[in-house]
C-alpha cells in the first residue's frame, strides 16, 4: 500500500517531493534506487541537476550528472542539446523507484 505525498530528503540543500511512497518506508532513511532509464529530462522546473558529461551513442544519449553531491547516470532515449556545465531539469519515473534500507541494503518497497 502506498501513502500520501512525501518529501525526500536527498542531502542538506536538496530534497525531492514525490507522489507517493510505500507506508514501509515512510518515516525512516532509506536509499533511493532509481534505474538511469527512469531519470527524465524535463523542459521545466523539475530538479536541477548539473551535467558533468554528455555522450550521444547514436539512439540515445548518455549523461553523467550531479545531483545533491552525488553523481547519476542518466540514459536518455533522445537527442539532448545540453553540454557540460549546464544545469538542466529532472524527474523521475515514480512507479520505478525503488528503496533500500541503508544498513542491511535490503529492498524495502
Amino acid at each position: 500500500s502506498h501513502g500520501p505525498t512525501a518529501v525526500l530528503h536527498v542531502s542538506y540543500t536538496l530534497t525531492i517531493a514525490l507522489a507517493e511512497v510505500p507506508t514501509s518506508v515512510q518515516n525512516r532513511d532509506v536509499i533511493l534506487g532509481v534505474r538511469p532509464e527512469d531519470i527524465l529530462l524535463v523542459e521545466a522546473g523539475g530538479i536541477a541537476a548539473k551535467v558533468l558529461v554528455i555522450e550521444p551513442t547514436g539512439s540515445e544519449t548518455h549523461a553523467a550528472l550531479q545531483l545533491g553531491g552525488q553523481t547519476i547516470t542518466c540514459v536518455w532515449r533522445e537527442r539532448v542539446s545540453a553540454k557540460p556545465g549546464d544545469l538542466v531539469g529532472l524527474s523521475f519515473r515514480t512507479s520505478n523507484l525503488h528503496f533500500f534500507d541503508p544498513t542491511s541494503k535490503e529492498r524495502l518497497a
